[in-house]
């Protein structure tokens, strides 16, 4: 077989794309994420002896009582009850730098940490 090289405009042209499924997905994967890190507050709060039956009287709750904080310099986002921190976020991602094949599909795996405190 030969390679065909494509010029950046046929590939453009030629290239066509579902916005609706890309939508649908990045919808999908934000609701998921979304989903986790409440039950990771949820949890956090649980463990500092809140128990929060209900989505209303958890968003209640985080109005009125929590706030977090930013370090950029470090990655994380400490979260707070009352200025009590009770979640750390460490959110600038590690890379597991061992690719998983599996047929054609290649794999790296990247994760971020949350501590309960």
């Amino acid at each position: 077989m030969t390679p065909i090289k494509l010029r950046t405009e046929e590939t453009i042209n030629n290239f066509d794309v579902d916005y609706d499924f890309t939508n649908k997905v990045a919808q999908n994967i934000q609701r998921d994420l979304s989903n986790k890190f409440e039950s990771i507050i949820t949890e956090g709060l649980r463990h500092k002896g809140y128990n929060l039956e209900t989505k209303t009287e958890l968003v209640g709750f985080i109005e009125e009582f929590c706030r977090y904080e930013y370090d950029s310099d470090r990655g994380e986002k400490t979260y707070f009850i009352d200025n009590v921190p009770f979640l750390l976020h460490k959110y600038k991602p590690v890379i597991d730098a061992r690719p998983q094949v599996t047929g054609n599909t290649v794999t790296i795996g990247a994760s971020t940490s949350y501590v309960f405190l």
